[in-house]
């Protein structure tokens, strides 16, 4: 059973959970019975490399990360309810495709916001207690994705019921793990958190 758990990347604290249903800030179940558990540490032991990237434009930021052996292949925001949002939240909804020719256990999947003025907005999800940030880090753990599988159709990121300026977000695979262990590392991930966190929206 897939298990899902968030954290910032500064030091505020934030949860998740992947659906509408309640029973506890700690673990949630979403509508395909997968689990969301908050994760209150903000430090991750799964580190961006720090090979230093060549400075892109967003465009070819984009392109490049289709190109790499994980990534996300639709964002969406999820509206399950207009009046009960405290029972329905708002999601941010990642979908993310495996093209690395392996089976990949978990995965950890970064998320920027921005209102429609294009400014930067704290993400505060259901359980942050109004404490958001500007990227939150989800981990998409035991989600067991084959080769050319794609996971999140039927998941997403529930924000916190009074959470309504946010117009547009972005998301990136910053990592995943495999059955054996080894831990592959977005490249272009430090890249995308210097162009996109706490950063006006430029299109």
């Amino acid at each position: 059973m897939p298990k899902f758990s968030a954290s910032p990347s500064d030091d505020d604290t934030t949860s998740s959970t992947a659906s509408s249903s309640q029973s506890s800030p700690e673990k949630e179940q979403d509508n395909s019975g997968s689990s969301w558990e908050t994760d209150n540490d903000s430090s991750s032991s799964l580190k961006s490399s720090s090979e230093s990237m060549p400075e892109m434009t967003s465009e070819e930021l984009e392109t490049a990360l289709l190109s790499e052996p994980m990534y996300v292949v639709e964002t969406e925001y999820v509206v399950q309810d207009e009046k009960y949002k405290a029972l329905y939240p708002d999601m941010l909804q990642a979908v993310i495709k495996n093209n690395s020719g392996i089976d990949v256990k978990s995965a950890i999947v970064a998320f920027a916001a921005w209102d429609s003025h294009g400014f930067p907005v704290k993400i505060e999800s259901q359980y942050s207690l109004g404490r958001g940030s500007y990227v939150v880090r989800v981990n998409y753990s035991d989600v067991n994705m084959v080769d050319g599988d794609t996971y999140g159709h039927n998941s997403g990121l529930p924000l916190d019921h009074e959470s309504n300026n946010i117009s547009e977000f972005k998301a990136i695979v910053m990592s995943y793990e495999d059955f054996d262990g080894n831990i592959w590392n977005n490249p272009y991930y430090d890249t995308w958190i210097g162009m996109y966190e706490n950063k006006k929206l430029v299109q």
